[in-house]
């Protein structure tokens, strides 16, 4: 006889406690790396890999056990080590502060609902420039949709810098869903993705409803500008990857007032 709807429901409780008393497991040590680097510089770099080895496994396991609130707090915390600059003081407690999310939620054993999920998000925002005390920061997400590397990392470093939470998605399919959980005010497209074009995506970000605001930059290193904005929507930018990159994407940034937003 095959096991009981009872039975299974019965085994997915045990699995979950198990998580959580796995993933409480994982945030204390990850406490303890982030005191032992406060206290020694020198741990720093080794304790941040096993911090990312921490953070990986909760990132891999919330969503399966009804917790995927979990799942997008790490994947944005995953994003703040890609476009942080450097390591020290106060990057180590905004780190802290992702945990100490994450712990809450874990000790009060439900899932967090969308809309508080994505007013912790903002809190917890990944910034890795401080703009002086007293001026008020806005929450401005955004949207890189390229392989990972040092491409994407430089990218998003410059975004950060200017203001900027960026979410980062490697994968066209899964990038659909980070847009819909961050809500990104831009997002940057690279045209050559596994599978679906960044035209083919930037087409379906166009069609969806809740994304609507959503402005798109494609990325392109070959010279086909003009042949890429002809089967693209209107509103589309598309910019080519040359030593003014960065230029043109500040203009762009500027021209669509959202640097407006931050100041």
């Amino acid at each position: 006889m095959g096991a009981s709807a009872t039975d299974i429901e019965q085994v997915i409780a045990e699995l979950r406690i198990e998580f959580i008393e796995d993933a409480i497991d994982h945030i204390e040590r990850s406490y303890e790396l982030i005191d032992e680097a406060e206290k020694n510089n020198d741990k720093i770099d080794e304790n941040m890999l096993r911090i990312k080895r921490n953070i990986h496994s909760l990132k891999g396991q919330g969503g399966s056990f009804g917790f995927p609130s979990i799942t997008r707090i790490m994947h944005n915390l995953e994003d703040f080590f890609e476009t942080s600059y450097e390591f020290g003081a106060e990057q180590l407690a905004q780190i802290r502060q992702f945990f100490d999310v994450v712990s809450d939620i874990l000790e009060a054993g439900e899932d967090l609902p969308e809309d508080d999920l994505r007013a912790t998000m903002a809190r917890l925002r990944a910034r890795a420039q401080s703009f002086g005390s007293g001026q008020e920061l806005k929450d401005i997400p955004a949207l890189l949709v390229m392989g990972s590397g040092v491409q994407r990392s430089l990218v998003g470093k410059e975004l950060v810098s200017c203001g900027f939470r960026v979410v980062t998605s490697d994968d066209p399919v899964g990038a659909i869903d980070v847009a819909l959980s961050a809500l990104p005010k831009f997002a940057i497209i690279n045209k050559l993705l596994p599978g679906v074009s960044g035209v083919e995506l930037s087409n379906v970000f166009t069609a969806i409803k809740a994304l609507a605001d959503c402005k798109i930059i494609i990325l392109t290193s070959d010279d086909d500008v003009k042949q890429v904005e002809k089967i693209v929507s209107k509103d589309t930018v598309i910019l080519h990857k040359d030593e003014s990159f960065y230029e043109k994407l500040t203009d762009q940034l500027i021209d669509w007032g959202l640097f407006g937003e931050i100041a």
